[in-house]
């Protein structure tokens, strides 16, 4: 079993107390990433059908960036191996009931033309729901990441549950939907425990008054790859066999055909600035993952263990789990995109989950000309340029 730490724990309790007593339709929690969301609501799950004398059934609702579903899956079956874990396809086809826990990706739902709600000659997820109210099983609903997937489509998925209790988790919870937190985990809890990084270091090495000229993005890389030589001797010195990863975040998809032709024409500069330094998809020292694009990623989602450079744009936002991720490169293309704040969140676990003696293993790296990202990360994650 995990030796959990003291904010984990009275998280759980709390969740279990109020499930237990079964007064509020939905249990609002907001938890920082790196703080362990999945061990939480995996043990509150096993501890609440362990306390509760009815018969539940789990449903498990997470984003479809990143697989999300998948890895919290498998985190919850190594955790928690005495109950049921299954696919939402696993479910439609054999049905689901007391003491099982259904993991589901939004993106197989959250569309107007799906098979788990299509009319059929087999039992949709509708007429499984059915089933398993008649069987005399409550359902409970976990919203992981509840920030996400608030359509008219997912609401009206819900409804066809019933009468069910919530618990919605998000590291950043929407107050206009959520007004009331039911249970906060503060970044100080997070970082006291050595789970999370103790800082986010912005720019490192640029000055205020520095003029970059036009080539923006190698100026950053070559101070992303110092950082990276620095850290990585760090690690050596302690015995540590880690490589510390770079992330390259590029501007998101748009619908608008010129601003992904901008997007790609800048992934291919950064692709060739790089082979020419040495790091290339052939030699293992980069990796891709992009939408239906995933280079040098094995079937864990995680880059090869000796790669040094991910390039990505969304795929990571949530759920994604690397703790030798160290530094993020976040590039703009001088266009209005729409920034994404959350990868930021990717490069705060420590790696053995504990804090070093030397600080520069403790922090993480943003590096970044994107004035609006950088805004967002002082004021989200409490960065320090």
């Amino acid at each position: 079993m995990l030796e959990l730490k003291d904010f984990q724990e009275n998280a759980i309790t709390k969740i279990v107390a109020m499930l237990n007593e079964n007064k509020k339709p939905e249990i609002v929690m907001q938890s920082p990433t790196g703080s362990g969301k999945t061990i939480i609501l995996s043990y509150a799950i096993r501890n609440f059908l362990k306390t509760d004398t009815n018969k539940h059934c789990i449903f498990w609702f997470s984003p479809g960036n990143g697989e999300l579903e998948e890895q919290s899956k498998v985190k919850f079956e190594k955790v928690v191996p005495e109950y049921d874990a299954l696919s939402l396809d696993e479910a439609i086809r054999n049905g689901f009931g007391e003491n099982q826990v259904v993991f589901v990706n939004w993106e197989m739902l959250d569309k107007k033309d799906n098979k788990a709600l299509r009319e059929q000659e087999n039992k949709n997820l509708k007429d499984r729901i059915e089933d398993c109210h008649s069987n005399g099983v409550n359902i409970i609903i976990i919203q992981d990441e509840s920030h996400t997937h608030n359509t008219e489509i997912a609401k009206n998925i819900l409804k066809l549950f019933g009468k069910t209790q919530k618990v919605k988790v998000s590291a950043t919870v929407d107050k206009k939907i959520d007004p009331i937190i039911d249970i906060e985990i503060t970044e100080d809890d997070v970082i006291r425990s050595g789970l999370i990084t103790k800082l986010i270091s912005i720019n490192e090495g640029i000055s205020k008054n520095k003029v970059i000229g036009s080539d923006e993005e190698e100026f950053l890389i070559n101070l992303a790859i110092a950082k990276q030589r620095e850290i990585a001797a760090g690690y050596n010195k302690i015995g540590l066999d880690l490589v510390p990863l770079v992330i390259i975040q590029y501007p998101n998809e748009s619908k608008k055909k010129e601003m992904e032709e901008s997007s790609t024409r800048l992934m291919n500069r950064v692709e060739k600035y790089l082979a020419g330094k040495g790091y290339t998809y052939d030699n293992e020292l980069c990796a891709c993952w992009l939408d239906g694009n995933k280079k040098n990623i094995d079937n864990g989602n995680q880059p090869l263990k000796n790669t040094i450079f991910l390039h990505t744009k969304q795929a990571l936002a949530v759920g994604w789990d690397c703790p030798r991720a160290k530094i993020l490169i976040k590039l703009r293309d001088h266009m209005n995109e729409s920034f994404e704040i959350q990868v930021l969140g990717r490069i705060r676990r420590m790696p053995e989950q504990k804090h070093y003696a030397d600080d520069i293993l403790n922090n993480c790296y943003l590096y970044t000309l994107d004035e609006k990202y950088k805004e967002a990360a002082i004021k989200s994650y409490g960065g320090k340029e």
